[in-house]
Order: C-alpha cells, then sequence, then structure tokens
C-alpha cells in the first residue's frame, strides 16, 4: 500500500520510491505496478517539466547539439571549397564563396545557413526550446545542399554548352565543397530529430524471489 511521506521523512526512512511513477513504498524493494527496483528520494530521475525548462551550459554537445555544430562548422568550411571544375580544353576552378560573390548568388545560403544554426545553439538553451526548432534547423540543414546541386547542374549545363560550341570535350568535376556541403547536411538532419529529445530513462528491473 502506497505512503505518501515528506521529503524530509523520506530522506531518513526506509521509505523508497519508484523511479517511473515516484510513488513511495515502505517495506518493499520493488514497485508492485511497474515491476522496477525502488531508490532512495534522492537518486530519483528529475521531473520531466524541471528538465525541459533546464538551460543547457552554451558549449553542452547533448540533445544532439553537438552534431549540429560538426554540421554548420562543416557547411561553413566547404563555401571556401571548389563547387567544381571543368577539365579538357577549357581549365577552370571556382570555390562557392568565388561563384557567390560573382553571379551565383544563391550560394549565399550556405553560410547563412551554417551561421543560423550556430544561432540557434546560442539562443535556444531548454529542451523545450530546441525541440520548438526543430522545423528551422531541418529547413537550414536542407538549404546549403539545394543551392549547391542547383549551381552544379548549371555548371554541367555551361560544360555540356562549352563541349558543343567548341567541337571538343569540357568534362565538370563535382568540387570537394559540393561533396563537403551534401556530407554536412547528414549531422545537421540527425541534430534537427534529436534536438531538444530527453535521453531514456536507465532504471532496473526488480527482481521476483521465489
Amino acid at each position: 500500500m502506497a505512503v505518501r511521506v515528506s521529503d524530509e521523512h523520506a530522506s531518513g526512512s526506509a521509505v523508497l520510491f519508484c523511479p517511473f511513477c515516484r510513488e513511495p513504498f515502505e517495506g518493499l524493494s520493488q514497485c508492485p505496478t511497474h515491476d522496477l527496483e525502488l531508490v532512495p528520494f534522492r537518486q530519483l530521475p528529475a521531473d520531466q517539466e524541471e528538465q525541459d525548462d533546464a538551460a543547457l551550459p552554451v558549449a553542452s554537445p547533448r540533445m544532439g547539439r553537438g552534431l549540429l555544430v560538426l554540421g554548420a562548422a562543416l557547411t561553413l568550411l566547404a563555401f571556401f571549397l571548389p563547387l567544381a571544375s571543368l577539365s579538357g580544353q577549357l581549365s577552370a576552378s571556382s570555390s562557392l564563396y568565388a561563384l557567390a560573390r560573382t553571379r551565383e548568388r544563391l550560394l549565399w545560403l550556405v553560410p547563412m545557413s551554417g551561421f543560423a544554426q550556430l544561432v540557434v545553439l546560442r539562443r535556444r538553451r531548454t529542451p523545450r526550446e530546441l525541440r520548438g526548432s526543430r522545423v528551422f534547423v531541418l529547413m537550414c540543414a536542407l538549404l546549403p545542399s539545394v543551392s549547391v546541386l542547383y549551381s552544379v547542374l548549371g555548371v554541367r549545363a555551361a560544360a555540356a554548352l562549352l563541349t558543343a560550341r567548341m567541337q571538343t570535350a569540357v568534362d565538370m568535376h563535382v568540387g570537394a565543397g559540393s561533396w563537403l556541403t551534401w556530407i554536412a547536411a547528414l549531422p545537421m538532419l540527425l541534430a534537427g530529430a534529436r534536438l531538444g529529445v530527453h535521453p531514456p530513462r536507465h532504471v532496473k528491473l526488480g527482481s521476483h524471489l521465489s
């Protein structure tokens, strides 16, 4: 039979608590309802509502934050690497940054999205706030890849046009910046699914004595 006691009494008595339902029991070693090993009051996991509103440290990698930092850092690095290169009768290579400054304005979405992810981590610190930013994070994870893909297809079309005009092969090769942008999307997408999600509680199952 469950017996409700005050915190002070629980800390100095044999009353133990279920880590799932948080009900106190006296004279028992496991919860009769959930078959879990009972624990002292001080070992109870924090309440879900309290955890949701507790701010994480800025440098904490928990709850998907580390994955988001990794993806954002790779995205920013990719912006300074080659988008694509041409070989054959005509040779040329340009970084995402160089193309963004000239004719491919859409490529500015790459660094903007990377910085936006870092701003989310700086301003959204509680699990509740992180979960509320998932849609934005997923959108920012996809925008760089889409803009790079659009630009790569444009370079490929230009290579085909040059081949037709010059009557000689001009080959297009996808650059390291493009590949890194697409790779960086993976940890950011995974982070978007994990942001603000509490890790599963580890509780001990009770043992039945025969």
